[in-house]
């Protein structure tokens, strides 16, 4: 189904007047995840509220019952991508959103209950100079793979668990499980980046921090808010060592892409800072210090040299 057919398939009982907060709602071959989230914002959304889903490219029996989930609920409008690809999925939504606020939800995400009247109320009452809110993202651990975490391994699995209300702007801690923006601003800046993404084998990332820092750099800011919330399914992969070390790897390689896409330039000095640096951690690679996280920084080091070097990408150990 391309843009056109799209458009056609928007709710006509929602004028541009009354949307208030586009929701972008994408998902690849996670039906039950998504379901679970569909269920929990459709007990809660009104007419300031315009839900769009994009099935990206998942496969066949997974688009089945995703095509299904959407059917229980009359008026989404509901679109099929056949190149599969996150930021091309939002993309497609940005162009078609009416809202003065686009919101991003992982399709693995349960918002609270109160999600839609918090996020109403908070983005209403934002300044001007307020271009992105972010909100809460709690953890939902499978049972009996509780294990303590470090602040590193957290922000790996796009846990953020600050407390209060504030301008976020010093030190932006936001990500696209419960993000909003104002549709102009993002639209200005070109959307969401499709180089940046998840293919194949390799987890590169920063489809939401490559237009945060382009807006922060617009003199934009961030407001915070931990009573915009939801929770995030962690999978029982994303527990382990291995997955955390690959992680951070490709971390490291996403920053340095996009510094690059923002034009920032550094010295041989400061590669050279970085190679140091992950010469440090060698010999504290397997202290098991939670707090410290060694393997993590290591991998990440690693990874962001590894990118500067365009050098084939290792297996974590």
């Amino acid at each position: 189904m391309d843009t056109e057919t799209l458009t056609s398939a928007l709710p006509e009982e929602a004028s541009v007047s009354d949307v208030k907060i586009t929701i972008a709602l994408c998902t690849h071959n996670r039906a039950d995840m998504f379901a679970e989230c569909l269920a929990a914002l459709m007990l809660q959304l009104g007419p300031a509220f315009e839900l769009i889903v994009v099935d990206s490219a998942s496969a066949p029996d997974q688009a089945a019952l995703v095509a299904e989930a959407v059917a229980a609920y009359p008026g989404i409008a509901f679109l099929r991508l056949d190149e599969p690809g996150l930021s091309r999925a939002r993309n497609t939504i940005l162009r078609q959103a009416k809202g003065a606020w686009f919101a991003t939800l992982d399709d693995d995400a349960v918002p609270s209950p109160d999600w839609a009247k918090a996020a109403l109320e908070i983005t209403a009452n934002a300044p001007d100079r307020f271009v992105i809110v972010g909100g809460a993202v709690h953890p939902i651990i499978p049972k009996g793979a509780e294990r303590p975490l470090g602040p590193r391994w957290q922000q790996l699995l796009s846990t953020i668990e600050l407390e209060g209300e504030y301008d976020q702007t010093p030190a932006p801690r936001v990500v696209a499980a419960n993000l909003f923006f104002r549709t102009q601003a993002l639209k200005d800046v070109g959307g969401f980046p499709e180089t940046l993404g998840r293919v194949g084998g390799s987890l590169i990332s920063g489809e939401d921090k490559f237009p945060v820092q382009q807006l922060l750099r617009r003199g934009g800011r961030i407001w915070y808010s931990d009573r915009i919330k939801v929770g995030h399914h962690i999978h029982r992969e994303r527990l382990t060592r291995r997955w955390a070390a690959r992680r951070a790897y490709w971390d490291g390689r996403s920053d340095l892409r996009i510094e690059r896409l923002l034009d920032v330039r550094h010295s041989f000095a400061g590669t050279a800072a970085v190679a140091l640096k992950f010469l440090a951690l060698a010999p504290l690679y397997f202290i098991p210090d939670a707090s410290q996280e060694y393997f993590l920084r290591f991998w990440y080091n690693f990874g962001w040299l590894q990118e500067t070097l365009f050098s084939p990408a290792p297996r974590p150990a």
